[in-house]
């Protein structure tokens, strides 16, 4: 919204992951063409906007209006992570959900994927409010820190 007031924070970044049992069992697929012969975890429909093309894994190689079927959707960017780890599929995890995962890894890098932007947004009318101002401030020096 235009009349807003926007300040970037951060870019939030995906990659796939897998647990290491699934890998074991399965393989990682090397290529995107792979895909097609593994399990896929999605995020259920509706996918809010603010999670971005968080089901790019349906779709990566595929045709428009022919994606993958997913062998589970969750509703939730965490039970997708649960899924992942519990060796069900892959899915496409914001980086920042799967750092201390020791039971996940990443499969198919290199493959560019979408990331989404993050921003501290508010209305005008807080321009000069303290409470804001100190906020906004604490946001922006914990986004410098963000290192995913």
């Amino acid at each position: 919204q235009s009349d807003l007031i926007q300040r970037k924070l951060f870019n939030v970044h995906n990659h796939f992951y897998a647990s290491h049992d699934y890998v074991a069992e399965h393989g990682a697929p090397s290529a995107v063409e792979e895909l097609d012969a593994h399990r896929i975890i999605s995020f259920g429909e509706p996918v809010p906007s603010y999670l971005g093309d968080i089901n790019y894994l349906e779709r990566l190689g595929r045709a428009d209006g022919n994606p993958r079927r997913a062998a589970l959707k969750v509703n939730a960017v965490y039970g997708m992570m649960q899924a992942a780890r519990a060796g069900i599929g892959i899915a496409m995890i914001p980086d920042y959900v799967a750092e201390n995962e020791a039971q996940l890894e990443r499969v198919l890098i290199g493959i560019e994927i979408p990331a989404y932007e993050t921003y501290f947004v508010y209305p005008p009318a807080l321009k000069n409010s303290k409470r804001v101002g100190l906020f906004r401030d604490f946001l922006v020096g914990k986004a410098r820190e963000w290192s995913f």
